[in-house]
């Protein structure tokens, strides 16, 4: 019996530091956090780092190439035989 006592008191001591221990980390978080807020360093929405990341991984993917588009470069060189004023 006098070792149930003991083990009962060491999780319970081990439970209270875990959660002291939590505790102080989400201060330390929302600390942080609200100093890069007050020096205006976080970005205005999170969402715009992840752009990208959506359109890749959540979009349909077509099945085959599409025959519907066409990519056409214009630069000096192509323009080269046309007369053309750049205003």
């Amino acid at each position: 019996m006098g070792m149930d006592k003991s083990l009962k008191v060491t999780a319970g001591v081990s439970l209270l530091s875990r959660l002291m221990l939590g505790l102080a980390w989400a201060l330390l978080v929302m600390a942080v956090l609200m100093v890069m807020t007050a020096r205006n360093l976080l970005p205005e929405a999170p969402d715009k780092w992840t752009y990208d990341w959506r359109t890749y991984f959540f979009s349909k993917r077509a099945e085959t190439q599409r025959t519907d588009i066409a990519l056409v470069l214009i630069n000096e060189d192509t323009l080269a035989q046309y007369p053309y004023n750049v205003v």
